[in-house]
């Protein structure tokens, strides 16, 4: 158990690690909170804050870790300017909170998969409030996350911090580029790196990291530069891996809602079993991701697009806020939106039938056309 204290440490909540017995629910979470009350809203806290403000001031700068082991390691190591977001959840008023002391942010997550997505939302949000961004780069360690590190080689931890990387270099190193790979798979993430440098702010930095760029990809920096005008700012795009033609879209309000509802799925274990009862009213693509993600029996693998998306799917539910008196509620008015957007477009698509088929002098197709019409508008 650890006591969770607001910035004045004062104990406001507490949170816990479940016992290896219960492990097996799928319904839990590795650590459990306390609900929130008027006194404690998980968004709005930092763990550790109230010890380490006093450093992050004088230093300017904060090292971000996951959880509370890894804050209370880096502490008893030495490095007293860290602060932990309580898992790979991290929000703006968190930062804010941060950027009123600091103007630059270490992130030092686990290098799983889920740090690494997490990594990249923390980057792009810091980076609006236009905060020194780096990363530690814990690839070529052991160590399983930095609390572990920095239990077992203080100083090893400390020379990381030190040496962290830019963003836009751990996106370098993350995408892969290089000058001898397969031009088709040079061509996709050199498109990702461009994303990431269009989206500074700073011209000069723009010009510092196309020049980089081309470097390591072995391409002129002046067709860089026009390539680079094609490809959208990543602070335009709606935050998803999934934009290849294909991958499942992210870009409407039925979208919007099938992803709710799998999130809902993976944090409620009703919301689960009412998803199972209605499992035909899903497109297939997210029935795949459903039994991917709950590991059902016959459960399909996904190929790398839909994989990426569902492991997306499954960060977002730690990032996404769930009210358990309300759960029945918000699930009944997905399903229900979801069947009204299903009639609208019915509706939408037997429009144009009678349209075409009153243009075509077809009166027998413009009967029938009619009455589905009005069943559907009935």
């Amino acid at each position: 158990m650890f006591p969770l204290f607001d910035h004045f440490g004062k104990i406001i909540g507490f949170t816990g690690r479940i016992l290896p017995e219960a492990e097996h629910r799928k319904e839990l979470g590795k650590y459990i909170n306390s609900p929130e009350t008027p006194i404690f809203n998980k968004s709005k806290v930092l763990f550790g804050f109230f010890k380490s403000k006093d450093a992050i001031r004088e230093s300017e700068t904060a090292v971000l870790v996951e959880g509370q082991m890894d804050y209370l390691m880096l502490y008893k190591a030495g490095i007293k300017n860290a602060v932990a977001s309580s898992g790979t959840a991290f929000t703006a008023d968190q930062l804010s909170i941060i950027h009123k002391r600091a103007s630059s942010l270490i992130v030092a997550f686990d290098n799983d998969k889920a740090g690494l997505l997490a990594t990249e939302r923390v980057i792009d949000d810091a980076l609006k409030q236009d905060f020194k961004v780096k990363v530690v780069d814990m690839a070529s360690q052991s160590a399983k996350d930095p609390g572990e590190l920095a239990q077992n080689d203080p100083e090893k931890m400390k020379k990381l911090i030190e040496e962290a990387l830019p963003a836009i270099d751990f996106y370098f190193k993350l995408y892969q580029v290089a000058e001898n790979i397969p031009i088709q798979e040079k061509r996709d993430r050199v498109r990702k790196a461009l994303q990431r440098i269009k989206s500074i702010k700073s011209s000069i930095e723009r010009d510092h990291y196309l020049s980089k760029l081309s470097s390591l990809a072995g391409i002129a920096q002046g067709i860089l530069a026009q390539e680079m005008e094609l490809v959208k700012d990543d602070s335009q795009q709606i935050k998803s891996p999934t934009q290849a033609p294909g991958a499942v879209k992210v870009k409407t309000a039925h979208d919007a809602l099938l992803n709710r509802l799998i999130t809902l799925s993976i944090l409620h274990g009703r919301a689960k079993k009412l998803v199972k009862e209605n499992f035909e009213k899903l497109p297939g693509e997210y029935q795949d991701i459903f039994n991917y993600l709950h590991k059902e029996e016959g459960a399909k693998p996904l190929d790398g697009e839909r994989e990426e998306f569902a492991h997306h799917l499954q960060l977002q539910s730690s990032l996404e806020p769930i009210d358990e008196d309300k759960i029945d509620d918000e699930l009944n008015r997905i399903f229900s939106r979801l069947s009204n957007l299903k009639l609208q477009t019915s509706l939408k698509d037997l429009r144009e039938r009678v349209q075409k088929a009153e243009q075509s002098g077809n009166e027998e197709e413009l009967n029938r056309a009619l009455e589905e019409l009005k069943k559907v508008q009935k």
